[in-house]
Order: structure tokens, then sequence, then C-alpha cells
């Protein structure tokens, strides 16, 4: 009885949209800052293997949760709106338990980031427990102070965009702030804090993904106009029209490419070796633009299971696609460089870059098997 039970539940739990996100986006700037971080702070050594291990299971239990809480807050809307999820089959005990699972596993590890080869605690045991806690605490705290800060500030946020009776996502332009900051502003600036790597380098990373995070919500609005109409959902299109929705989205494409252009710049400044990956890139935007013309190629978007409509796919400028499709690629050369940096490879010194390496490869899961391997084909028949 119990198993009968239990499997179908696994099912519909493994269903959950929310895990999709460790596949998208986010997960790949996460990767990206973090690798950028790695090269340009020289962290590439096995002794911070385990804290950066830690530090990607904290961005990934914070990113499930973060869309979960988003799924459960939005059930009755949802269903209103004839929307299908998988948690929407599923005792609300369910999800609720996986929150508050989330949120404990997520205060065990930064405690266990904390303490991290705290030597006061070690000391400190041998002399009394409150003691080498204390002191252990205070050492820790001293170098991860603004990083669980951060952290407990984006939980925080990120609990009240959807949940009641705070719901930001329907108080208009306060939504679309909350959300850039849950999804990007914050989580980077947290990564940035754990290499304790604040320059202008920060500051162009932090406006770069911010931007690409204000596209996102306002695009994403844009298509849900009609069903936050219908199931009443006050969000910041719903309040200042489809029409200046659009203009605005329009005006930070530009802002979001010229962005990109900076940090392709400041990349070959700070990695010369970077060109090798660069000028391929750019090169590529104008033949890709070439076989889109043609139609030899289709735009199309990664995640299927978005049901973006091809009209929308089309109307969406190729750099818009090509700037993420491009900033993976990078992610994936500064993973390989950074295996080449830890040259003379050893059992642990490459245990972390193939970590990585594999990492990024993952999280590009839906770019591979939606965009690259077809696009591969294409140009192959060409």
């Amino acid at each position: 009885m119990m198993i009968n039970y239990f499997k179908p539940m696994t099912k519909k739990i493994l269903e959950i949209k929310a895990w999709k996100e460790l596949l998208d986006l986010n997960m790949q700037v996460y990767l990206l800052t973090i690798l950028f971080c790695i090269i340009i702070t020289k962290s590439y050594n096995y002794g911070v293997a385990a804290e950066i291990t830690i530090l990607i299971s904290l961005l990934s239990l914070y990113l499930v949760y973060t869309f979960l809480v988003n799924d459960y807050c939005d059930m009755p809307f949802d269903i209103k709106a004839g929307k299908k999820r998988a948690i929407h089959e599923m005792p609300k005990i369910v999800p609720l338990g996986m929150l508050i699972f989330f949120v404990f596993l997520s205060v065990i590890l930064t405690l266990l980031l904390i303490f991290w080869n705290s030597e006061p605690l070690s000391e400190g045991l041998s002399e009394g427990l409150s003691e080498g806690l204390s002191e252990g605490l205070s050492e820790g705290l001293s170098k991860y102070g603004i990083f669980v800060l951060l952290y407990g500030t984006a939980y925080f946020l990120a609990t009240v965009y959807s949940a009641f009776p705070v719901r930001l996502k329907s108080r208009g332009s306060l939504g679309i702030i909350d959300d850039v900051l849950i999804e990007k502003t914050l989580p980077v600036l947290l990564i940035f804090s754990f290499f304790e790597y604040y320059n202008l380098e920060t500051l162009l990373l932090v406006v770069l993904f911010s931007l690409l995070q204000l596209k996102i919500i306002v695009e994403h609005q844009i298509l849900d106009y009609e069903a936050d109409l219908k199931t009443e959902v006050h969000t910041f299109v719903v309040k200042v029209g489809v029409k200046k929705a659009s203009s605005l989205l329009n005006a930070v494409r530009v802002f979001v490419l010229l962005f990109f252009l900076l940090f392709a710049i400041t990349l070959l400044l700070k990695i010369p070796f970077s060109v090798i990956i660069l000028a391929p890139l750019f090169i590529g935007y104008f033949v890709m633009r070439k076989l889109v013309a043609e139609g030899k190629v289709e735009k199309k978007a990664a995640r299927q299971d978005l049901n973006v409509p091809k009209e929308w796919i089309d109307r969406v400028p190729l750099y818009d696609g090509y700037i993420v499709s491009s900033m993976n690629i990078v992610s994936l050369f500064l993973a390989l460089f950074l295996a080449f940096k830890s040259y003379p490879f050893t059992a642990y010194g490459s245990a972390l870059p193939a970590f990585l390496i594999a990492l990024v490869l993952i999280s590009q899961y839906y770019l591979i098997r939606n965009i690259y391997i077809p696009l591969t084909k294409t140009v192959i028949s060409c």
C-alpha cells in the first residue's frame, strides 16, 4: 500500500517545474560568475574545492526554493487560468514540506560553510565546546558575514515575492524589482562576497545580469498579460499596459547587448587567451544572422515546455538569444581554461575543474538538446 502511494508521488515530485531551473539560465549565470571569480582571484586550488561545492549547493537549494514557493503560492491563480502543473496534483503538505526541508538544509550548509576550516573551533573543542563554537562562529562570520546577510535577504525576498499577505509580484513595479533581485542581483552579489572580490568587474556583472533578468521578467509578464488580467493579478505589465512595457523591453534589450559587449572586452583584458573563443563568437553572430535570413536556421526557444508562442520568438531580435548562447560557450571555455591552469593534473587538483566542467554541461542540457545539436546538424548539411 505504502509503495503504491510513494511511487506515483515520487514521480510527481520529480516532475515539479522548479527542478528544471537547475538546467536553465539562472544556474548558467551563477556558474559563469563562479568561474570568472575563481580565475580572476586565482582560487584554482584543491583547498577551496569543498567550499565552492557548498556554495553551489546553497545556490541550487535557493534556486529550487525560489521557484517552488512561487508555484505553491500561485496555485489558485494558475488553476483559474487553466495552467497545469505537477504541483497541482499533490497534497499541499508535500510541496510545503519540501520548502521547509530546503530552508533547513540551507541553514545546515551555511553553518558548515561558516565553520569550515575553523581553527578556533578545532582548538577550542579541546578546551570547551561553547568556547570553541563561539570563537569559530566569530571567525566564520568575519569572513562570510556579508554572504550570510545576502543569502538570508535573498530567501526572505524570494518568499514575499509570491507569498501572502505581501505578494510583491502583484504590486506592479515592486514585483519587477523583487524578481530582478532574487533571481540575479542578490545571487551574483552573493558569489562575489564569497570570493571577497569587489571591483569594477563586480559592478559590471551585477548590472549585466540584473538587466538580463529585467528583460526576462518584462517579457514573461507581457506573455502572461491575458492570463493575469483574467485572474486579477496586478503585475507591472497589467498596470502600465503592453505598449509601454514593450517599449521598456526594447530599451532593456539594447542595454543588455551593450553591457555584454563590455563584459567581453573586460574578459579579453583580464584573460587575453579568451580571444580564441570571443573572436569566433563575434564572427558566428553574422553567420547565424545570414542563415536565419535565408531560412536555413529557425529561431526557437531552448525550453520547449515553456510554450513560448512562435510568433513571439520570430519577433525577438537574433542577438537576444545569441547573447545567452554566447555566455554559456564562454562558461565552458572558462571551465576548460581553469582545467588548463590546474596543470600538472593530479587526482585531487583536477577534481574542481572536472566538477565545474560537468556542471556547466549539465546546466546547458536544454540548450545542447534543443539548440546546439539541431544547429550543428543544419550547419553540417549546408
